[in-house]
């Protein structure tokens, strides 16, 4: 039909009669119609030739303009229409479905902006497929965004129901019968140019991400937190007295009982939902009725015991030195003491091993390292990127760069670079004060639960010792609030029956992640996020659950060819022998050795030192299944040191 087009420009240039046109125009919608005919060569006879005074025209026209009469032949096979079944730009309706499903999904899961979005869909209509001009069309966003304005800012209330449906449906192999709610309440800053913050209220189940209850836009935090927490505390009682019948993913109704909640926050936010005072009081531990003094700062120096705060006293508001007031959590039965546990991100690698970082850094003389050392053990961190695997986000830097680590980077450095790095750098007796915490660490994050409970009571007597000694190791500034919280992160252990990384802020600080890369511009962020939410069916929490099922990777590289085995031997990986089976060197006991032996004898904790030249020995071919544990193996001297991967990673 273009031709036919460009025929009539011309045919109006050379003033040819109307004739020739209608005569032609019938032509051509008697050639279009016989598509849908069963024998088109019988019934119309004359398609595709034309009139005389046509032709004679379009020759004069050729002639004119010096084309050969080969061209001009191409030209008048050019009239003749294709069918529907030649043209390229044919496409069915269930392939424009599928088009339309991928592209969904690709948009939300990229978060591709809506300029770049609708740019895509103009490509691809001018390509024949059958696509709406712009995005929100597609992605089918909410036009109706429902927000009000509270506690001094816009407030928008998702509900727990919700969420708990959508992970249920998705997770079928979670306890139907019973569920412990995880509950995150954290502040987020939007811009580094301005204010503006979100405010959120997280909550979670076990083998399941982060859903969003509730969502709070200002410049400022709430002004109340009764407010703040109204609708959260009302659903929350609702569900709790009458359960929730859910559909699971197989398709049958079940009764849901929530059976605890637990908050596990940072300590601003602990302070504000439970109204106590912050965490530079005097007073502020959340634990016992220890009173910090001043150095500097608020320490807690004193060796004596202190009381442990109850919740029947908390509930009574009996704690005047501690709490501001009576918070809104304990009138509806929330144990505001054992319920809210020690986030040990922010308790342990944000604040402990920071503090013990800066001090080895720029701290007082007693414990810093010189430039000398400083640079050696930048050095040392550096030449380990090679052998981070690759399970690990992020991989070493130097001390040069220390203020702009992140929290995986501390926990990276406490539980597996610094066990290397630091030795025989720092002093033999600050080595072994480190060590303790490293020990204790690794018992409370550990996922075997008879470890955890035969290890738990030396676990604590370590952590009890790393507190108490810190003083004469970093001086008397040292133990802040966090330190002296190491005192008290155990009890969760005990009181929750879980690992430390059960109970931990890094799946909420993942997700706030993700929240915040949905906001493109300071004007309305609650309603953007809004709609990013309505256009996923999954709520934002496609990426996470990919995340969640991701396999461990077995290669023979050195950062992913390590594991222990049941026995506790170690096997390296020499070459894949199939999907599932892979050719490996089994190192027997006595071949490994202790890395070191004060506090404890490393193999307590599984860590060995091995030399390079007793690694190649008889090869076996193991099962996927028999490599039950993934490690991490650091050069040290003539050999590695075999570190295994601890939950979280």
């Amino acid at each position: 039909m273009a031709y036919l087009r460009n025929w009539r420009l011309i045919n109006e240039k050379i003033n040819l009669g109307t004739s020739c046109e209608t005569s032609l125009e019938r032509d051509f919608q008697e050639s279009d119609n016989s598509d849908v005919e069963a024998d088109n060569d019988t019934k119309y006879p004359t398609r595709g030739l034309q009139c005389m005074d046509c032709v004679s025209a379009q020759a004069d026209i050729h002639d004119i303009c010096g084309q050969s009469a080969a061209q001009s032949e191409i030209l008048d096979s050019d009239v003749l229409p294709l069918s529907s079944s030649e043209s390229e730009c044919d496409i069915s309706e269930e392939e424009d479905l599928d088009v339309k499903r991928d592209l969904s999904q690709w948009i939300v899961k990229s978060q591709c902006s809506r300029e770049l979005s609708n740019e895509l869909l103009l490509v691809l209509r001018k390509y024949g497929h059958d696509l709406p001009k712009d995005v929100r069309t597609l992605l089918k966003s909410p036009c109706d965004i429902n927000i009000i304005n509270k506690c001094g800012g816009q407030y928008a209330y998702f509900g727990i129901e919700p969420g708990l449906r959508n992970c249920l449906q998705r997770e079928p192999d979670v306890n139907l019968h019973s569920v412990d709610l995880k509950v995150n309440v954290d502040g987020l800053p939007l811009f580094k140019s301005s204010e503006l913050q979100f405010w959120v209220i997280l909550c979670s189940i076990v083998k399941c991400p982060p859903f969003l209850v509730a969502l709070f836009c200002s410049d400022k935090k709430p002004s109340s937190v009764d407010v703040f927490m109204e609708d959260f505390l009302v659903e929350l009682d609702i569900l709790a007295a009458g359960g929730l019948n859910i559909e699971c993913g197989s398709g049958e109704m079940a009764a849901l009982e929530l059976t605890a909640v637990t908050f596990i926050c940072d300590a601003p936010s602990r302070a504000f939902l439970k109204c106590v005072k912050l965490h530079t009081a005097y007073s502020s531990c959340e634990r016992c009725t220890a009173v910090g003094e001043w150095s500097g700062r608020v320490v807690f120096n004193k060796a004596e015991p202190a009381t442990l705060r109850m919740d029947h006293s908390f509930a009574a508001c009996a704690y005047d030195d501690h709490q501001v007031s009576l918070t809104p959590l304990a009138c509806h039965g929330i144990k505001c003491v054992t319920n809210f546990v020690l986030d040990y991100m922010h308790l342990v690698c944000l604040g402990v091993v920071r503090r013990m970082l800066r001090f080895l850094k720029s701290g007082p003389k007693v414990c810093r390292l010189s430039a000398s050392q400083q640079l050696q053990l930048s050095e040392r961190l550096l030449s380990f990127k090679n052998y981070i695997p690759s399970e690990f986000v992020r991989r070493p830097r130097s001390l040069s760069e220390l203020d702009r680590w992140k929290a995986t980077e501390y926990r990276q450095f406490l539980l597996y670079t610094g066990v290397v790095a630091l030795r025989s750098i720092v002093p033999e007796k600050s080595y072994s004060h480190y060590l303790c915490l490293v020990i204790a660490m690794t018992v409370l994050l550990s996922n075997c639960d008879s470890r955890r409970q035969e290890y738990f009571q030396y676990a604590q007597e370590l952590l009890c010792h790393f507190v108490n000694h810190s003083r004469h190791i970093y001086g008397d500034t040292f133990t802040v609030y966090n330190v002296h919280n190491l005192l008290h992160i155990a009890d969760d252990v005990q009181t929750h029956k879980c690992s430390l990384d059960d109970i931990s802020c890094f799946p909420f600080e993942n997700y706030l992640q993700s929240l915040k890369k949905t906001v493109k511009n300071a004007k309305n962020p609650i309603a953007q996020v809004m709609r990013r939410i309505g256009e996923s069916d999954t709520g934002l929490l496609m990426t996470h659950v990919a995340e969640c099922k991701q396999k461990v990777k077995i290669t023979d590289k050195l950062r992913d060819s390590c594991f222990l085995l049941e026995d506790g031997t170690v096997a390296i990986v020499h070459h894949k022998h199939s999907d599932e089976e892979f050719c490996c060197y089994v190192l027997s006991h006595r071949k490994l050795s202790s890395f070191f032996t004060v506090p404890c004898d490393s193999s307590l904790i599984d860590i060995h030192y091995i030399r390079s030249r007793d690694i190649c020995s008889k090869l076996f071919i193991l099962h996927r299944r028999h490599l039950v544990q993934k490690a991490m193996r650091l050069p040290w001297q003539e050999g590695f040191v075999i570190l295994p991967l601890v939950s979280g990673h």
